[in-house]
């Protein structure tokens, strides 16, 4: 009887730490890095020096240091394969996903017929990265398109290759299934819980590329800020606020190695990178274009997010030094016994005006520029535009009678009138003064 008395305080305990590592409403953080056990004038280098539009560094569930604006919502490239990869736990843990069901038996078809062998793979082995279907697949780099095997040198299961056909017939073969659009399914299922605090169903859109495939990928935009939450859930086993939002056993499985990468020292879980040794610590993470990454290491309770602005095609300098700088270089101890923490606040926002609902209305409609069809349409938080970045959305937040601040892409949209006073001649430029 005390064996189990103490066997329930003991998951009772659990439950508790585990729920007070949660950021609530808003992040908290360390007074200052230093109680934490990070040097603040390494980590402002470290930073500074990087080409990061943001970075985010947390340590047992609270902030350590923040650089940049960690607010703006950045797309997210490949890091979107890994906030899938949450979802398949979640809807395999509700039966609604069968890892081994063929993508024959589950009627996936392209543009390019597939062959019998090629639909015998199953869900598993797109998960994997281990199909052995090389076909053309939607925001393939050029690099992908070199170094893609020729079709059918490989049966399905046996040979990794980071492959873009398998993620997005992840994505159809998830709508299918779950019977739910993705963005919607990770809002429920994901953002709500974790109380997100940019997230919107806009910053996810699909990207189309109907030439060569039926299956278009999935895109998000992401703040470093809420990054850091889809970080810290997997940090807890898929725990939060004392609920279990992804089964425990599918974050050991996506996070455990399952094959060899064309990278040295570096693995491949479901959806996820893996480095068994990270200065001698286990790290996985989600990695995206130009430096993009959601880093996870367990052992140490330390998460790191960097951001990059890639709307302007910049790039971190050297991402993996980077982050062994955040995590290793610049720490300079144990954190303090009793650290003193204050809320994150948040960076300050663009001023702007209030325009009628006449006044707004009149903005709705479709202009060129040039090259580029801009599509504006009014909803009940705003103005939303499309097209000054390929297919991604972006709110427009009025700062003049006939200016906008394009958001998170930090762009001006202003326009001319005509005599009849419709709005006309827009111009996207950088905002007066930036």
């Amino acid at each position: 009887m005390k064996r189990k008395i103490f066997f329930f305080s003991f998951i009772l305990f659990f439950n508790v730490i585990a729920s007070a590592q949660n950021p609530g409403e808003h992040w908290m953080r360390f007074k200052t890095p230093e109680q934490a056990g990070w040097s603040s004038e390494q980590l402002e280098e470290v930073c500074r020096n990087s080409n990061a539009n943001s970075i985010v560094l947390l340590y047992n569930g609270k902030i350590v240091y923040t650089y940049g604006d960690y607010c703006r919502r950045i797309k997210c490239h490949s890091i979107r394969k890994s906030f899938l990869g949450a979802l398949y736990g979640i809807y395999i843990d509700k039966g609604m996903i069968d890892t081994v069901a063929t993508i024959g038996s589950l009627n996936i078809t392209d543009t390019t017929p597939l062959t019998s062998h090629e639909k015998e793979a199953q869900v598993i082995d797109l998960l994997k990265a281990r199909s052995g279907i090389y076909l053309p697949s939607g925001q393939e780099t050029i690099d992908m398109k070199k170094s893609c095997p020729k079709r059918g040198s490989h049966p399905h299961g046996t040979f990794w290759y980071y492959n873009n056909w398998d993620f997005n017939v992840l994505g159809t073969i998830f709508r299918r299934r779950a019977s739910k659009d993705i963005f919607e399914a990770f809002k429920e299922s994901i953002a709500d819980p974790l109380r997100m605090e940019d997230f919107r169903l806009m910053d996810g859109v699909y990207d189309f590329d109907t030439l060569y495939t039926s299956h278009p990928a999935y895109v998000f935009k992401m703040s470093a800020r809420d990054a850091a939450r889809f970080g810290e859930l997997f940090l807890q086993n898929g725990r939060w606020d004392g609920k279990q939002i992804i089964p425990q056993r599918w974050i050991e499985q996506s996070t455990a190695s399952h094959s060899t990468t064309t990278t040295p020292g570096t693995l491949y879980g479901y959806l996820w990178w893996i480095k068994e040794d990270f200065n001698g610590m286990k790290m996985y993470y989600a990695s995206g274009t130009n430096g993009q990454r959601i880093c996870v290491i367990p052992s140490s309770e330390i998460i790191v997010v960097a951001n990059v602005d890639t709307y302007r095609g910049c790039s971190i300098c050297d991402v993996d030094t980077l982050i062994t700088c955040l995590v290793v270089a610049s720490r300079t101890g144990d954190a303090i016994s009793n650290p003193e923490f204050v809320p994150l606040k948040k960076s300050a926002g663009m001023r702007t005006i209030e325009l009628s609902q006449e006044e707004q209305h009149r903005y709705v409609g479709r202009y060129s520029i040039r090259d580029t069809v801009l599509t504006i349409s009014e909803t009940a938080d705003g103005l939303i535009v499309e097209g000054p970045h390929y297919f991604y959305k972006f709110s427009l937040l009025p700062i003049g009678k006939n200016r906008f601040f394009i958001e998170d892409i930090n762009l001006e949209l202003t326009f001319d009138f005509d005599g009849s006073g419709k709005p006309t001649n827009p111009q996207i430029k950088k905002p007066t003064g930036g």
